[in-house]
């Protein structure tokens, strides 16, 4: 798996449903505001650490692990 650290916007939504995950509950797990992580629509850029995580998100959904779970507990 290559991780991509520098990501537009585009990219990180279609990595949300890679990883069948709501922006909403995607900010909710990471516990970063949902209005923060679309505030970076406009700078069409999503920090490193925002992009890593959703990147493996995607990549534990494609494998069939349970991401939620791992977070929540």
């Amino acid at each position: 798996m290559s991780i991509k650290v520098v990501m537009s916007f585009i990219e990180f939504k279609k990595l949300l449903l890679d990883a069948e995950i709501s922006l909403l509950k995607f900010s909710q797990l990471i516990t970063v505001s949902d209005k923060n992580l679309q505030s970076y629509k406009k700078k069409d850029q999503e920090p490193k650490t925002i992009a890593v995580i959703a990147q493996c998100f995607a990549e534990m959904n494609k494998l069939g692990v349970d991401y939620r779970q791992l977070i929540e507990s």
